[in-house]
């Protein structure tokens, strides 16, 4: 009686690689939990009367009345899993890319740093090169406003002596 609960047409556990996948495997897993449990108030009995007559076809029938809201609900919230998966995998590599390309995800769910961080999109090495050379230019003009005033200055200087 202990082979009744053995399923000989148990699918393969599917391998989430991306969104795409995990769509996939959300859609095959719900057909399968809704096909599953509809037809197996059929399939049950016949396979419990097949191993052992009469009385493994009445728990074949038993096991398929539960089967029939089991499978489909149990098919419904695997459909779930494998969509987050499928999102989990996708975010976890667009992550990866960025840090490898050294790129800002614009995103307050993985970003820790300040909102102007955020909305400017760069990495913060970049944030702070930008920050560099706008100091450097700003100190050469600022120079250079210096030495043009004194230039001015001399100018005024020697013209008023002619």
């Amino acid at each position: 009686m202990k082979f009744i609960f053995s399923d000989p047409r148990r699918q393969q556990r599917p391998h989430v690689t991306s969104f795409k996948s995990g769509v996939k495997a959300a859609f095959v897993t719900l057909w399968n939990g809704w096909t599953d449990g509809i037809t197996g108030i059929v399939t049950r009995p016949r396979t419990g009367y097949r191993r052992h007559g009469l009385l493994g076809a009445v728990a074949g029938i038993l096991i398929g009345i539960v089967n029939i809201g089991v499978k489909p609900a149990v098919g419904t919230f695997a459909t779930l899993t494998w969509l987050s998966r499928g999102v989990y995998i996708s975010i976890r590599k667009r992550v990866q890319n960025s840090k490898n390309r050294k790129i800002r995800i614009p995103t307050k769910l993985f970003d820790t740093t300040s909102n102007e961080d955020i909305r400017s999109g760069f990495h913060p090495d970049e944030c702070q090169r930008i920050i560099q050379e706008f100091e450097q230019i700003k100190n050469e003009r600022g120079l250079k406003n210096i030495l043009m005033k004194k230039l001015r200055n001399l100018r005024n200087l020697f013209s008023k002596r002619k």
